[in-house]
């Protein structure tokens, strides 16, 4: 009874292992076709995003023109303040915005 148990396992194992590794291979395989599927999904939204254009036009939407003043530190109110009040404020520096550099 042991023997024939024993040469059982033995003829099954190799198969066992066979569908194992087949498995895996099927996994593996799935796995990869999921990731191209979902890539070429991502290409399809970005180039319909693109393809919209801007969401919203000049006409439908708040779009404000606008021009920067530049301020040499000496502003009309502070002119017309008296000169108590100016010597009560301190003066600080404006802070600004880090300077763009393009990388190449």
């Amino acid at each position: 009874m042991w023997i024939l148990l024993v040469i059982l396992v033995i003829l099954l194992f190799p198969f066992f292992r066979g569908y194992m590794a087949f498995r895996a291979m099927r996994n593996q395989a799935q796995e990869a076709f999921n990731r191209q599927r979902q890539q070429q999904q991502e290409a399809e939204r970005k180039a319909r995003r693109q393809a919209q254009g801007k969401t919203f036009d000049k006409e439908s939407s708040e779009y404000v023109d606008f021009e920067e003043v530049v301020d040499d530190g000496q502003s009309a109110q502070r002119s017309a303040q008296p000169e108590q009040q100016q010597a009560n404020t301190s003066n600080e520096q404006q802070v600004s915005d880090a300077e763009f550099e393009e990388i190449a």
